[in-house]
């Protein structure tokens, strides 16, 4: 045996392990994966709670007011779709853009692709038209609302597609995850739905999910924020119900009158007589004298005393700050100032609205894109406003490094079209238009001819009486400036 078979056979006995016991091979691993899909612990019906957390959307006011106006700032999304290009104008699939998580993310690869290959924007495209279209009960910016709202509310949105006869998706039909009873297993991959009492069984591939993981079960079903706050919604909720109750019947009787050894015949008797004497405006200040010795107690209660004001308030600031709103954007602003009510606008579109439309867009990449064309890209329009304090100040720092329009821009005044594309390095003075040189700066009079003549001229015409040699040739430096 030579000296390298040798080396090879001991640095095999070392790699190899002793035992194979407690490895899984990849055939096991497979049936792993099955067991795990078809575990009895694998929720995979409605977790409990799901409609009554759907239906507080419309019963619950402050939860209603955050998932409402996340949904709609969701809705109002705006797709763009593109693809790649390489040298010779051949389509090509874009992997890196499509495989961006973040809008960071796909901006830099953008940019980066750009210089390479030719990416060009997609205006008209069946895809276009089913997110903008939805379906012909709902509008697409409607089904979006729904789906981010059923996201917040309990972690999960499905749409069923609907196809046309040669299988391209032509509508998206949002549908409630308390409809979806079962979900696809191994041996069973359909969706199973309760339609009006009726079970109706969906191909796997006819159905898009959209899930927030629970992370004790990430191959169940979803997890939604309100679930996390169903305590605080239902103390916000029977606070409500009992200020209502007390305006209603004041939840209490005002008194109560009570005596020792009295039948139910002597007790409906007195209640008679005692609403027949007192009861009316006339007889408001009777006295009413009893022949027995009877305990007379009033009952008073304090909403001051039982804080529910500042209960509900701190429901209100929970149900804010779990789901990540500046208070500012629903006014209150109790403290509030002007730079926190600007930069609420820039927390909003950044911290909770552009996750959001993210995990959308993923897994449209993912799921709906390919069922058009695989080279298809999925974008949208950033919804995150600029920070107009710091661009004003960048912007202040080199007034001669930005073009009319761009000032009108912050502003908010319309451009000037192709008049206002010049830059102002001396404000007011000298314009350059985009693309020249600027001009050399103009020389100083160098204080002959007509310049000269003119300053004699003016110094002539003053009383130089009293005025020394110094100030005098001072004077006549100014004049020639």
């Amino acid at each position: 045996m030579s000296v390298f078979e040798r080396f090879r056979n001991t640095v095999s006995g070392m790699l190899k392990p002793k035992s194979m016991e407690g490895v899984v091979t990849k055939q096991q691993g497979s049936r792993l994966l099955e067991e795990v899909l078809l575990s009895p612990d694998r929720a995979t019906t409605p977790s409990f709670g799901t409609t009554e957390l759907l239906r507080s959307y419309s019963t619950m006011p402050w939860l209603r007011a955050v998932t409402h106006k996340v949904g709609q700032a969701v809705g109002t999304t705006q797709w763009k779709l593109f693809v790649e290009r390489d040298s010779n104008g051949n389509v090509r699939r874009a992997a890196s853009l499509q495989r961006a998580r973040t809008k960071a993310q796909f901006d830099a690869t953008f940019v980066k692709q750009s210089t390479i290959f030719d990416l060009e924007e997609v205006e008209d495209h069946p895809l276009l038209d089913l997110l903008h279209h939805g379906n012909d009960q709902l509008p697409g910016q409607t089904v979006f609302q729904m789906t981010q709202t059923h996201l917040d509310l309990v972690g999960e949105g499905f749409w069923l597609l609907e196809r046309n006869g040669l299988g391209m998706p032509v509508a998206l039909w949002p549908i409630p995850p308390n409809w979806v009873m079962d979900m696809p297993t191994v041996d069973k991959p359909f969706w199973s739905l309760r339609l009006h009492n009726k079970q109706v069984e969906v191909p796997i591939t006819e159905m898009l999910r959209f899930i927030e993981a629970d992370p004790s079960a990430p191959y169940g079903r979803g997890s939604g924020i309100a679930r996390s706050l169903s305590d605080e919604l239902e103390t916000d909720e029977y606070a409500s119900k009992h200020l209502k109750t007390y305006f209603y019947n004041n939840a209490r009787p005002d008194i109560i009158v009570s005596a020792d050894h009295l039948s139910p015949t002597d007790t409906a008797r007195m209640e008679e007589k005692w609403l027949e004497k007192q009861q009316g405006f006339w007889n408001r200040y009777k006295p009413f004298f009893m022949s027995r010795k009877v305990d007379i107690q009033q009952l008073s209660q304090s909403f001051e005393s039982m804080q529910l004001t500042e209960l509900r308030k701190q429901e209100r600031d929970t149900v804010m700050q779990v789901y990540g709103v500046s208070p500012e954007k629903f006014g209150v602003l109790t403290a509030s100032n002007r730079s926190t009510i600007t930069a609420a606008d820039l927390f909003w579109t950044k911290d909770v609205l552009m996750p959001r439309i993210e995990h959308l867009r993923n897994t449209m990449q993912d799921r709906l894109v390919p069922m058009f064309d695989d080279n298809l890209i999925l974008d949208f329009q950033s919804p995150v406003v600029d920070d107009a304090q710091l661009n004003l100040e960048v912007m202040g720092k080199m007034p001669g490094a930005f073009t009319k329009n761009e000032w009108r821009g912050m502003a908010q005044f319309p451009s000037l079209g192709e008049d206002g594309e010049v830059f102002l390095v001396n404000p007011g003075v000298v314009e350059v238009p985009l693309g020249e040189s600027i001009p050399e700066a103009t020389p100083e009079p160098s204080g002959d001819g007509e310049e000269e003549a003119l300053t004699i001229d003016i110094i002539s015409k003053i009383d130089t009486q009293g005025i020394s040699d110094t100030v005098m040739q001072r004077l006549q430096e100014l004049m020639r400036r």
